[in-house]
């Protein structure tokens, strides 16, 4: 009797890196659908911009490295499609070519590849981005639909350099001051706002995540714990600083 000695795991499910990675690209398809129907032109030429670069990138590191071509894992497509979701609509291609370099060259293959860097490449790249290209990162070109510019102003515009609408709507609660724009939960939840192309449809990134769960390529487990984690550590500040500074009885009624 012959018996093979090897490290774990010894049974395997049949998962892959490969099938892991197609799944979620599957998952993100909706939220990359609501971005085209919002955004049209400047959504496909940011996600093409990204993707193709990272996948130029990808092989040209390994190829560089003399180590085995890793273009068939998509995970260099997905990385390239995650930070295309971080950007802003109207960030120039040269930004977003340089942004997918940071994370396929600095922060992924310099560390080694999948599953030695440390930080997620797209989100590494993004922080790059800000730092090194605060204002374009900030400013939001208006969707084809209309958008929180037309809630807010009176006339039209193009583009604003302006805080996120969670971020506008914290800064007028903490001044005691009324929102400066109409709230619509369901115009929000769809994705009629100005966002980052990725960001603004919350039943788009529902839907890629109830398709996850099916997949079980992720765990209920871990975002139910973490959005629970947020909430108990929100209702606790609410406990200890019900009254932000500023804010009077009259305008918080006003404010809600």
């Amino acid at each position: 009797m012959n018996l093979t000695v090897s490290s774990s795991p010894h049974v395997h499910s049949g998962a892959s890196v490969p099938s892991a990675m197609r799944d979620v690209i599957i998952a993100l398809l909706p939220a990359f659908a609501v971005s085209v129907w919002f955004f049209e032109f400047d959504a496909l030429r940011l996600v093409a911009v990204c993707v193709g670069t990272a996948l130029v990138a990808e092989y040209a590191c390994r190829k560089a490295m003399r180590r085995e071509n890793t273009l068939c894992d998509f995970s260099a497509a997905v990385t390239g499609l995650l930070l295309a979701f971080n950007l802003p609509p109207g960030l120039p291609s040269w930004m977003a070519v340089a942004g997918t370099l940071f994370a396929i060259v600095v922060a992924k293959q310099i560390f080694g590849g999948l599953g030695y860097n440390p930080f997620n490449p797209a989100l590494a790249a993004r922080a790059f981005l800000l730092v090194s290209c605060p204002v374009a990162m900030t400013t939001w070109t208006s969707s084809s639909w209309q958008g929180l510019d037309a809630a807010t102003t009176a006339t039209p515009i193009d583009a604003a350099t302006s805080a996120t609408p969670l971020g506008i709507a914290k800064m007028a609660l903490r001044e005691g001051q009324p929102l400066p724009f109409e709230f619509d939960p369901m115009r929000f939840y769809l994705g009629d706002i100005n966002g980052s192309l990725g960001e603004v449809s919350a039943a788009a990134l529902l839907l890629g995540g109830a398709y996850l769960l099916l997949r079980r390529v992720i765990s209920w487990h871990l975002p139910v714990a973490y959005l629970l984690t947020v909430a108990a550590y929100a209702l606790v500040l609410q406990r200890l600083f019900p009254k932000p500074r500023g804010r009077s009885p009259s305008t918080c009624s006003a404010a809600v």
